[in-house]
C-alpha cells in the first residue's frame, strides 16, 4: 500500500513528480540487448492486497499507456538476451521500454539465466516464463509477478537473482539428462503430468521449500495466475487478475535435438515426466520409442553428469527435433460470444495435439494429447513433406470457414511450416481426426488449373512424386510459399478478423477488393522475413474475387487472380484508379528492328500481335488513311478488347493510347517489370566462350580445313591397291580403295583397334567402313569448361566462331589474321604468323573472305553433349526477294490496287564470272547487275546469283562449294583456342530481361548417351524456342518438331508450346487468341507462345504491314495465288499472306516492355531511423492490428543496435514500427 500512496501523492503534486521513484526510472542506454532470440508477453496488474496478479497477454487489450497506474492492466514482456545469458524485461507503457531491475546499482540489471538462453515459453496462467539454455543444458524459470513488481516498484522488491531459479532436467533415477534443450512449450494444467510427480534425489526442491524464498521476496511471492485462484480484489474496483500460486505444479514440453528426444519436464522438480525418442531404423526411416522417464542421451554438458559407463544407443539423426507446436482443442483468448460457425464446430470436435519437427527430416509428427499424457507410440502420426529439407517452425492457424475441403469439412485449419528449403509449407490439418495429420497443400498451383474466381485452399501434394506435378507453376521451386526477393519467412502469426472488428476498423471499400488485409472478415497470416520485412498471406478472402477486372479488361487478358496462401498484394488491382497494379505493358509500340538496306518483303516477317487498337478504325478520334486501309484489309474489326484508344488516356479512360503488344498475363504473381522480345536465331545465354578447341579427325587441304567423310567411307587401312586387293579384301570402285570384308561388326574390331578408326560392318555396301558416329564426329568443338546441356543447347542449333577485329580480341600470344579487304579475321599463333604469314594467309583464306565479303563461320550442331559439339557445314540460307511482274487487267474501282511485284526465293552466291566485278558502290536494283549476267539479282547491295544457277565449274573456285557458308575448320587455321557462341537456328529466341532470358530447363544430358535432349517430363512452358519451318506446311506438320494446334483458349502447364492458333476472330472476337482473315482470302497463320510469365501471339505474317501499302508504292500486297511465269518449272510463290521463313533477315528482332504490376506487401520496418534487420519471431499483441517482432539482427555500428523488440502497427497499411516503443 505504501507504493499506492506514493503514486497518489505524485499525481496530487505535479511539482514533486521528479521525486517519485517510478518517474526516476533509469532510461536504459542502447546496446542493452545482444542477440535477442525469443520473447513472451504477460498481462499484469496490482491487486488490492499489494501483490501483482498475472494473466495471459490477451487479457491486456486496452492496457494502460501510463506506467504510473500499476493497478490498471499493464503489458510486460520477457526477452532472451542470448549473448549475455540474461532475460530482459520490458514494459509496454514506456517509450524506452526495457526495465532496469536494479536502478540503485550502476548500469542496469536484467534477470540472470543459464548459458545462451534461446527459446522462451510462458505458462498458460502467465505466472512463469521459462527459457531453454542451450549451452548450460538447463532451463531458467522466471517469477513473472515478481519481475512485474520490480518493473512497477510494487513492494520492497526482490533482487533480480531471487526471481529466477534453474531447472536441470533429470531422469527418473535422479541422473541429470545432460543434453542441450531446443524448443520449449508450456503445458496447460489440464494436460500436465506434473501434479503427482515425485521429487528425485538430485532434483530441485519445490519453490515454496526454498529456504531463501520468503526472505528474498519479502512476503510478495504469492503472485500467481489462473493456475491458482485468488479472492483478493484490485485497487480502484477493476476486475482483479489472479494471484499466482508458486507451488502450483507446472511443466513444459522440451526438445533435445542431439538426443533425438522430446520430453515433458516438471518445473518444480526438473523430473522428466514422459518422453519420446526418434531412433533411426537403419533403412532410411526411424522408429518412435517411448523412453518414459529414463531416456538415454549423449552427454553434452559433462559438468552436470559423468559420462555413463555404457554409451547411449546409436540414434542417427532422423529428426533432430527443434520445433514444437501445441495446438489446443479450444480458442484461448476468444470471447465465446463472438464465435462464428467454424469456431463452434472446432471447439466441439477438435482435440489437443503436439506437433514436432526438425531439420534432419521431411516429416512432421503429431502426438495426440489428453490428461493422461501423450498417445501411445503406435498412435503417433506422421506426414512427409515433399523435399522440404527439414522443418524449422510449425505454426497453427485459427479455424476458419472456407469451401468444402479435401478432408470433408468446410471448417479448415492449416499449419504453416517453415522449411529448410527456404519456403513455408502449408498443411491442412485433419483437426477432428486423431488418426490422420492431414495433407500438404500445393501453394504453387498454376493459375490455369484454377477455376475463375475460385480460391483453392488446398490441392494435395504427393510427397513421393518425382519432379513437379503437371499443375504446378513452372519455376516454382516446390509447393511452398516463397517470400519476395529470395528472403525466407522466419516466423508466422495469424489474426482472425471478426465482424465486430471490421466494423470498428472500417471496410476496405470494395466488396471484391483486397485493399486492406484487416478490412475484411477472415484470417490473415503475418510473416517476418530474413530481410527484415513483413508479409501477409491470404486465406479465404479471395473466394468470389474474379481473376480479371472486367471493367478495365473485358476480354480477360490481364489475369489478376490470387489463390489462398498467396502473399497479399500491396495494391488492390480491383480498386478504382489502381491501373498501376494491373499486369500491363509499357504504353509504347514495340521496337521492331529489320536489318538490311531495303526492307522489301522483310516487312512481312513475323510480328507480335498488338491490341485491337492496332487493327481497327473504330474509335473516338480520327484515324489516318493508312489505318483505315489496314482496318479495311481485315474486315474493319471492332475494338473488342477496349484496352486502347486513339484519344489520350486521360480523355478516353482506357489503359493505352498506343498499339501495344497484346499480352496475356497468365500468372499475376510473376508479373514484373521486364523487357521481352523475339530475336531471330538469338544467342543462347551462357554459351559465349573463348576456350573452345577444334578437333578434326580427317584434315583436308593444307590441314586448313577438315573433311566430313561421306556415307560408306573407308579410310586408308591397307589391304592392297585396287583392283589388286589382298585376300579377305575387296575393291570399292567409287573410293578406289581396298575394303576389308566382314559379316558382323565383330569382324572389324581387331582392325579398328590396330588402326585407331571406329569401324563397323556396312549392311548396304559391305565391308568394314567408318561408323556413322565416327563420320558425324569427324569435326567437333570441345570446351572442358562448357556445360552445353545445362545451357540448353540442342542438336540443330549452330556454333558461330567469332573471330577477331584486331589483336585485342585474341588470347595471349595470339594475333588477328585478316584479309586486307575484310573487317574480321581469325586468331592464330603470333609465332606462326611471324614465320609463315604468306603461307598461313593462303591456307586460311577460305575463313577470311569470300565473294560476298567476310566469311560467316557458322556450323550446324549435329550432336551436343555437356562439353562437346559435333559440327557440320551449313548451306547458305534461303532469302526472299521481290521481282516485278505484269498483272492481268485490274478493275480501276478496286479499293485494293495490287502491286506489280511477286515474291521469289533463292540461296544466293556472290561468285562472279571470270573477269566480272561488282558495280562500283554496289547495286541498288537488279538492272544494275545486267552486265554481269541475266541470272544475277541485286540483293542487299550486291549482285548475286541463285545457287541453282551457279555453273558447275567456276574458274578460280575449283573444288569449292560456293553455296556453303564456310568450310569446316581444320587444325592449321584453328590450332589455338577459339572464341565462339551458340545460336538457335531457324528459330526465334524468346527472351526476357531481367527474368526469363532463356529457359534451359527442358534440356538435360541423356543419362545413357550423354547427349543434350529435351525432357518431355518438364513443362513446355519452360522453353524459349519457336522453331519455324521453311513454310507453313513444314512449320505445322514436321514429324519431330511441328507446331500442333492449341487445345483451348487457356494455357495450361503441359499444353503444347508453342501451338498453332485455330480459333478465328470471326467466330469469336472476344477470345484471347485467334487469327485474322486477310480480306476474303484466308486466315493469316498465327501461333501462341507461353512461358511462366506471359502468353502472346506471333502472327507469322505481319498484319500491320500486310494490311498496308507495299514499301515504296501506293499499291497493296496481293491476296490471291497469282503465279508469275516460271520458265524453269520451279517452285513459285503463293499469296503474300502465307508464311515463308526466307523473309526473316539475320538479327531480326521485336522487343516490348512490361511494367510492374503485382507486388506483395513486403514492408520494411523502421523505428525511428533504426531498421528491423533479421526478425526471428513474431508474437500477436492483445490489441487489434498490432504485433511484436523479435529482431536478432544488427551489427552494432553507429547505432549500437545488436537486436531489438519492435512493436508493429499492421493496419492501416503499410506496416510501421511504433515510434513510442523502443526496446533495444
Amino acid at each position: 500500500m505504501k507504493n499506492v500512496r506514493r503514486w497518489i501523492s505524485c499525481l496530487a503534486a505535479v511539482v514533486a513528480v521528479t521525486a517519485c521513484r517510478n518517474q526516476q526510472r533509469v532510461t536504459v542506454p542502447n546496446r542493452a540487448l545482444d542477440r535477442p532470440m525469443d520473447a513472451e508477453l504477460a498481462c499484469v496488474a496490482l491487486r488490492a492486497d499489494g501483490t501483482m496478479g498475472a494473466a495471459p497477454y490477451f487479457e491486456c487489450a486496452g492496457a494502460s499507456a501510463s506506467c504510473s497506474n500499476p493497478e490498471e492492466r499493464q503489458l510486460v514482456g520477457f526477452v532472451t538476451n542470448s549473448e549475455k545469458n540474461e532475460i530482459a524485461v520490458f514494459r509496454r507503457c514506456d517509450r524506452n521500454g526495457l526495465v532496469d531491475l536494479d536502478p540503485a546499482s550502476p548500469g542496469y540489471d536484467f534477470l540472470p539465466a543459464g548459458a545462451m538462453p534461446q527459446e522462451l515459453a510462458i505458462t498458460t496462467d502467465a505466472c512463469q516464463a521459462v527459457s531453454a539454455n542451450t549451452q548450460s543444458c538447463d532451463l531458467t524459470v522466471v517469477d513473472v509477478p515478481g519481475a512485474a513488481a520490480l518493473a512497477f516498484d510494487v513492494g520492497e522488491g526482490d533482487a533480480p537473482g531471487a526471481l529466477t531459479y534453474t531447472v536441470t532436467p533429470v531422469r527418473g533415477d535422479g541422473v541429470p539428462l545432460g543434453a542441450r534443450p531446443g524448443d520449449i512449450v508450456a503445458v496447460p494444467p489440464e494436460l500436465s503430468l506434473a501434479g503427482d510427480a515425485p521429487i528425485p534425489a538430485s532434483g530441485a526442491p519445490p519453490l515454496s521449500a526454498r529456504g531463501d524464498r520468503e526472505e528474498a521476496t519479502g512476503g510478495t511471492a504469492g503472485t500467481g495466475g489462473s493456475g491458482g485462484a485468488s479472492t483478493g480484489g484490485t485497487a480502484g474496483g477493476i476486475e482483479p487478475l489472479a494471484a499466482c500460486d508458486p507451488d502450483q505444479p507446472r511443466s513444459v514440453y522440451v526438445t533435445f535435438p542431439a538426443c533425438q528426444l522430446i520430453a515433458e519436464v516438471s518445473l518444480q522438480t526438473g523430473q522428466i515426466l514422459q518422453s519420446r525418442q526418434f531412433v533411426a531404423d537403419g533403412e532410411g526411416g526411424f522408429d518412435v520409442v517411448d523412453t518414459g522417464t529414463n531416456p538415454s542421451c549423449p552427454v553434452e554438458c559433462p559438468d552436470q553428469v559423468e559420462a555413463p559407463a555404457e554409451p547411449p544407443p546409436e540414434l542417427g539423426d532422423p529428426v533432430t527435433p527443434t520445433t514444437l507446436a501445441l495446438v489446443r482443442d479450444d480458442l484461448p483468448g476468444v470471447d465465446p460470444s463472438t464465435y462464428d460457425d467454424a469456431d463452434e464446430e472446432y471447439v466441439g470436435a477438435a482435440y489437443d495435439a503436439l506437433f514436432v519437427g526438425g531439420p534432419s527430416g521431411d516429416e512432421i509428427l503429431e502426438i495426440p494429447v489428453d490428461e493422461s499424457g501423450w498417445a501411445a507410440v503406435e498412435d503417433t502420426l506422421r506426414l512427409r513433406l515433399q523435399d522440404s529439407e527439414g522443418v524449422f517452425r510449425i505454426r497453427a492457424t485459427p479455424p476458419m470457414s472456407l469451401g468444402l475441403g479435401a478432408l470433408g469439412s468446410s471448417t479448415r485449419q492449416f499449419l504453416y511450416v517453415v522449411a529448410g528449403d527456404g519456403s513455408t509449407r502449408v498443411v491442412e490439418r485433419d483437426w477432428a481426426n486423431p488418426f490422420d495429420v492431414g495433407i500438404e497443400c500445393d501453394t504453387q498451383v498454376d493459375p490455369s488449373s484454377l477455376f475463375s474466381g475460385q480460391g483453392v485452399e488446398c490441392i494435395e501434394v504427393d510427397p513421393l512424386a518425382q519432379g513437379d506435378p503437371p499443375n504446378r507453376r513452372p519455376l516454382a521451386l516446390g509447393p511452398g510459399i516463397r517470400a519476395p526477393q529470395g528472403a525466407v519467412v522466419t516466423d508466422w502469426t495469424f489474426v482472425k478478423i471478426r465482424l465486430d472488428q471490421v466494423g470498428e476498423e472500417g471496410s476496405d471499400g470494395s466488396e471484391l477488393g483486397l485493399a486492406n488485409p484487416f478490412g475484411r472478415v477472415g484470417v490473415v497470416g503475418i510473416g517476418v522475413t530474413s530481410f527484415g520485412r513483413v508479409v501477409h498471406s491470404i486465406f479465404g478472402q479471395v473466394s468470389g474475387v474474379p481473376d480479371t477486372v472486367p471493367s478495365r479488361d473485358p476480354v480477360g487478358l490481364m489475369r489478376v487472380g490470387l489463390s489462398a496462401h498467396s502473399l497479399w498484394p500491396a495494391v488492390d488491382p480491383h480498386g478504382d484508379g489502381n491501373d498501376a497494379a494491373l499486369p500491363r505493358v509499357a504504353d509504347e509500340e514495340p521496337q521492331r528492328d529489320i536489318p538490311g538496306e531495303d526492307e522489301g518483303v522483310a516487312v512481312l516477317a513475323p510480328t507480335l500481335r498488338r491490341i485491337d487498337l492496332a487493327y481497327t478504325a473504330d474509335g473516338d478520334a480520327p484515324v489516318s488513311s493508312d489505318q483505315s486501309l489496314l482496318a479495311a484489309s481485315f474486315g474493319n474489326p471492332e475494338n473488342v478488347d477496349q484496352l486502347g484508344s486513339f484519344a489520350p488516356v486521360e480523355d478516353s479512360g482506357r489503359i493505352y493510347e498506343n498499339p501495344v503488344v497484346r499480352v496475356h498475363a497468365r500468372d499475376y504473381r510473376r508479373w514484373t517489370a521486364s523487357s521481352w522480345g523475339i530475336v531471330w536465331e538469338g544467342i543462347i545465354p551462357g554459351t559465349t566462350s573463348s576456350t573452345g578447341r577444334i578437333e578434326c579427325d580427317f584434315p583436308g587441304w593444307e590441314d586448313a580445313t577438315c573433311l566430313a567423310p561421306p556415307a560408306h567411307y573407308v579410310p586408308d587401312l591397307g589391304g592392297g591397291t585396287c583392283p589388286n586387293c589382298e585376300a579377305g579384301w575387296f575393291c570399292d570402285p567409287e573410293l578406289g580403295r581396298c575394303v576389308p570384308d566382314c559379316e558382323t561388326d565383330a569382324d572389324c574390331s581387331a582392325l579398328a583397334e590396330a588402326s585407331g578408326y571406329d569401324l563397323a560392318c556396312d549392311d548396304v555396301r559391305g565391308g568394314c567402313r567408318l561408323s556413322d558416329e565416327a563420320r558425324a564426329r569427324a569435326v567437333r568443338l570441345v570446351d572442358e569448361g562448357a556445360s552445353f546441356c545445362d545451357d540448353g543447347v540442342l542438336a540443330g542449333d549452330k556454333v558461330v566462331l567469332l573471330g577477331c577485329e584486331d589483336d585485342g580480341d585474341c588470347g595471349v600470344a595470339q594475333a588477328c589474321l585478316k584479309d586486307p579487304l575484310g573487317t574480321r579475321g581469325i586468331c592464330v599463333a603470333e609465332a606462326d604468323l611471324a614465320e609463315a604469314e604468306a603461307d598461313l594467309r593462303a591456307a586460311c583464306g577460305p575463313f577470311l573472305r569470300d565473294a560476298c565479303g567476310d566469311v560467316r563461320l557458322e556450323y550446324l550442331i549435329t550432336r551436343a553433349t555437356e562439353e562437346e559439339l559435333w559440327l557440320q557445314a551449313l548451306d547458305l540460307p534461303e532469302r526472299a526477294y521481290l521481282v516485278d511482274v505484269e498483272l492481268p487487267d485490274v478493275d480501276p474501282d478496286d479499293a485494293f490496287t495490287p502491286a506489280t511485284v511477286a515474291e521469289q526465293f533463292a540461296r544466293f552466291s556472290c561468285i562472279l564470272p571470270d573477269g566480272a566485278k561488282q558495280p562500283s558502290g554496289g547495286c541498288d536494283e537488279t538492272s544494275d547487275c545486267a552486265d554481269i549476267g541475266p541470272d544475277y539479282v541485286c540483293y542487299e547491295g550486291l549482285c548475286r546469283i541463285p545457287c541453282e544457277k551457279v555453273p558447275e565449274v567456276v574458274p578460280g573456285y575449283e573444288g569449292v562449294d560456293t553455296c556453303r557458308l564456310a568450310p569446316l575448320p581444320g587444325p592449321r587455321c584453328f590450332a589455338e583456342f577459339v572464341r565462339y557462341h551458340v545460336r538457335l537456328r531457324n528459330s526465334f529466341l524468346v527472351t526476357g530481361t531481367p527474368v526469363g532470358a532463356f529457359f534451359p530447363d527442358r534440356v538435360h544430358a541423356d543419362p545413357q548417351t550423354g547427349e543434350c535432349v529435351e525432357d518431355p517430363t518438364v513443362s513446355p512452358l519452360l522453353s524459349s524456342r519457336i522453331r519455324l519451318g521453311r513454310n507453313e506446311a513444314e512449320t505445322f506438320t514436321h514429324p519431330v518438331w511441328g507446331i500442333p494446334a492449341c487445345p483451348s483458349d487457356e494455357v495450361e502447364p503441359f499444353d503444347p508450346n508453342p501451338c498453332r492458333i485455330v480459333a478465328t476472330r470471326a467466330d469469336d472476337p472476344a477470345t484471347k487468341f485467334h487469327t485474322f482473315r486477310f480480306r476474303d482470302a484466308a486466315e493469316v497463320s498465327a501461333i501462341r507462345f507461353s512461358n511462366p510469365y506471359v502468353s502472346f501471339v506471333v502472327d507469322l505474317v505481319s498484319l500491320r504491314d500486310l494490311g498496308r501499302y507495299v514499301p515504296g508504292t501506293e499499291t497493296v500486297w496481293r491476296d490471291d495465288a497469282y503465279e508469275p511465269p516460271s520458265p524453269d518449272g520451279g517452285e513459285v510463290p503463293r499469296a503474300f499472306y502465307r508464311f515463308y521463313r526466307a523473309r526473316i533477315p539475320d538479327n531480326y528482332r521485336e522487343i516490348f516492355e512490361t511494367v510492374a504490376g503485382y507486388a506483395p506487401i513486403n514492408d520494411p520496418v523502421f523505428t525511428g531511423t533504426v531498421p528491423m534487420v533479421y526478425p526471428v519471431k513474431i508474437l500477436p499483441a492483445p490489441e487489434f492490428g498490432v504485433a511484436y517482432a523479435v529482431d536478432a539482427g544488427g551489427r552494432g555500428g553507429l547505432d549500437g543496435i545488436r537486436g531489438q523488440v519492435v512493436r508493429l502497427f499492421l493496419t492501416p497499411p503499410p506496416v510501421r514500427g511504433d515510434e513510442n516503443f523502443r526496446v533495444r
